[in-house]
C-alpha cells in the first residue's frame, strides 16, 4: 500500500474527530474504536461512493499494516 500521503493525514484527522467525539459522549475511549465508513465520508465532506469506501479501507490498512502483503 506503500507510504501515507496527505490525504492519509486528513483520513487521520477524521479518526481523531470521531475519537473526540465519542469521547465527549461516553465520557471515556475503550479498543476497539469502532466507526462506519460512511462517518468518516461524512466528516471529510466526500460523498458516499465504492472509490470512496475503499479509499478508507486501503487507509486503514495501511495505517495498521507493517509487512509485506501477499494475495
Amino acid at each position: 500500500y506503500g507510504l501515507p500521503t496527505t490525504a492519509d493525514q486528513d483520513k487521520y484527522f477524521a479518526f481523531q474527530k470521531i475519537v473526540q467525539d465519542l469521547r465527549w459522549r461516553e465520557g471515556h475511549i475503550a479498543n476497539p474504536v469502532t466507526f462506519t465508513s460512511a462517518e468518516m465520508l461524512r466528516l471529510l465532506g466526500r460523498k458516499k461512493s465504492g472509490q470512496g469506501y475503499k479509499e478508507i479501507a486501503d487507509w486503514m490498512e495501511r495505517m495498521t499494516l507493517t509487512g509485506i502483503r501477499s494475495e
